[in-house]
């Protein structure tokens, strides 16, 4: 009875690694259970896809890809259809699709948890991911994990022999976590009696540093690890030591915007904030900073905040946010524009002068770099991979952390609008200069490159 449990994960091992040699051993695996759902995380996947196809078909490499994704999505050609019509993709051949269940992956939300949500996302929907995809189904011999679960990361490298390569767009447990507990600083991971209370602050802290720790051992897992920008990796590597960490910005499409961008000198007034109504996107800052401000600007400037609503809560949010306009006059001079299409979003930017984004320790911050490539001037906050790799330099635009420099940053903007429109045409032109380098290609090439030790032609 002792060796039974050894028995059945004898059993699990040599059942996953059987069904594995089911596929070629070129074949390509992404795992990404939520691939219909049309973010920018999701933009990602779909890009990486396409440009492996491209680079494979410049070589005469014939290979399948497979998506591991919810069975709650369409049929391959409807899928297809999604991701051309959202994302403006067309892949040169169809997916092999494997289904997996809804009723194990809605596990991998935190909306679940009452309480220990990160331990519980983690290791229970991981490990029932894994059990859909590799023991329910069939795993690939290769994987691309490009959601950020790392449970599934050992179990398939132990139990599948799978070769695993993550792309990770945040580290899910970092030291500035572990720290803010320690300190008792407010945040939106750390805040009630977590902050008040010295003894739940403790076992808190103590809860973080054994999953800090588990999250590093299986970090050890993949072969490669790909972070998507400067802020992630420098966690990353702290967290997942000694092991090797790479650099991959994510794809922008940068292309839609350059062509309908329009001259400073002919914009509009317009103060535009695009990022889905989520509290970390910290809409209230930008209301209160445009109303310390309002007097000195022109009479005709806008704020305008673009996002998209994705349940009860982000909807109460947005009726919290009109609130606090009106509490501050700001009625006729502030729009919402809630799930509105992505056509009417780059014509705003194409047109506006500012583009907004107030999100603390963004880990990159793609709309950052539309913002560029749409030719506003960038107004944004100074941390993380906005501060390290987008806006890394004052030609490129401006950047502030308080309420005060952000309304002293909007006055400063608007002025040389009016004053030294040279000095914001300079910007404009450097910063869709730099868009370009975060393009589609550039991304496919560097993708190719870094690849090409794990997927052998």
């Amino acid at each position: 009875m002792f060796y039974f449990p050894y028995f059945v994960l004898l059993f699990l091992a040599i059942w996953c690694r059987i069904n594995r040699y089911t596929y070629n051993a070129q074949t390509v695996g992404f795992l990404h259970h939520a691939a219909a759902v049309g973010g920018g995380g999701e933009r990602v996947l779909w890009v990486m896809i396409d440009q492996l196809q491209r680079n494979d078909a410049s070589k005469g490499i014939t290979r399948e890809y497979v998506l591991f994704i919810n069975s709650d999505s369409s049929t391959n050609n409807g899928l297809a259809q999604l991701v051309e019509r959202q994302f403006k993709i067309k892949l040169i051949k169809p997916l092999r699709l494997v289904f997996l269940r809804p009723s194990l992956t809605k596990w991998l939300s935190g909306d679940e948890y009452p309480c220990l949500t990160l331990f519980l996302q983690t290791v229970f929907g991981g490990a029932l991911l894994f059990i859909d995809c590799a023991v329910l189904n069939r795993m690939t011999p290769v994987v691309i994990e490009t959601v950020g679960i790392p449970m599934v990361y050992w179990l398939l490298r132990v139990f599948v022999g799978t070769t695993v390569v993550s792309y990770t767009h945040y580290p899910i447990i970092s030291s500035t976590m572990l720290s803010r507990v320690s300190n008792a600083q407010v945040s939106t991971t750390n805040h009630g009696v977590a902050v008040t209370n010295p003894i739940v602050r403790k076992i808190k802290y103590v809860y973080y540093y054994i999953f800090y720790y588990l999250y590093k051992v299986m970090g050890q897992f993949p072969v490669i690890v790909f972070a998507n920008s400067s802020w992630t990796l420098g966690h990353l590597k702290k967290i997942f030591a000694p092991r090797d960490v790479r650099l991959l910005y994510p794809p922008c499409d940068v292309k839609g915007f350059f062509t309908e961008s329009l001259p400073i000198a002919e914009r509009k007034p317009l103060i535009v904030s695009v990022g889905q109504f989520r509290p970390e996107k910290n809409h209230m800052l930008q209301l209160r900073a445009f109303h310390r401000c309002l007097h000195d600007l022109p009479s005709d400037a806008t704020l305008v905040l673009m996002g998209g609503v994705r349940n009860d809560a982000d909807r109460a949010r947005v009726e919290q946010l009109r609130g606090e306009a009106e509490r501050l006059g700001l009625a006729q001079r502030v729009r919402f524009e809630v799930n509105t299409p992505f056509d009417n979003v780059r014509h705003l930017l194409n047109t506006g002068l500012v583009g907004l984004h107030t999100m603390t320790d963004e880990h990159f911050g793609i709309v950052i770099v539309e913002y560029l490539a749409a030719g506003c001037i960038v107004l944004a906050h100074k941390s993380g991979g906005v501060q390290l790799d987008i806006v890394n330099d004052p030609s490129l635009g401006f950047l502030a952390n308080t309420e005060e420099l952000y309304a002293q940053q909007m006055v400063r903007i608007f002025s040389l609008w009016k004053s030294d429109i040279a000095a914001l045409q300079s910007i404009q032109q450097k910063g869709a200069a730099h868009a370009k380098t975060f393009s589609d290609e550039a991304f496919g090439a560097r993708l190719a490159h870094e690849l090409s030790s794990v997927l052998k032609s």
